[in-house]
């Protein structure tokens, strides 16, 4: 059971290197990878969770802040939660059917 979560745990840190900016991973990819295996079989009770928990630290401090030169990636950071809230604020006031009669009368029918 342990090697199974060991080799799943390697498994999953190799596809989250793939979040890495390029160049960084080409640098230290391997590096990381046998930095984070070394953290797995370190200590014996909490290796595994202190691991990930470096892993995840690691990665929120090096990997996001890699990524926030690209434009295409901080406009769709900015733009998709903001059309998530956009259109759940339109989702929540059409449910009042009061007030989507009232949108439909005016804006649909030219305030006939």
């Amino acid at each position: 059971m342990k090697f199974a979560f060991f080799a799943m745990s390697l498994r999953l840190y190799s596809a989250l290197l793939s979040l890495y900016p390029a160049e960084f991973r080409k640098s230290f990819g391997g590096e990381m990878l046998w930095l984070f295996e070394c953290q797995l079989t370190a200590s014996r009770r909490w290796g595994i969770t202190r691991a990930w928990w470096l892993a995840c630290r690691d990665f929120i401090s090096v990997a996001l802040p890699g990524h926030l030169h690209n434009e295409r990636l901080v406009a769709f950071a900015i733009s998709a939660p903001a059309t998530i809230v956009i259109y759940g604020f339109l989702i929540r006031m059409l449910q009042d059917h009061a007030f989507a009669r009232w949108i439909s009368h005016k804006f649909l029918f030219g305030g006939c």
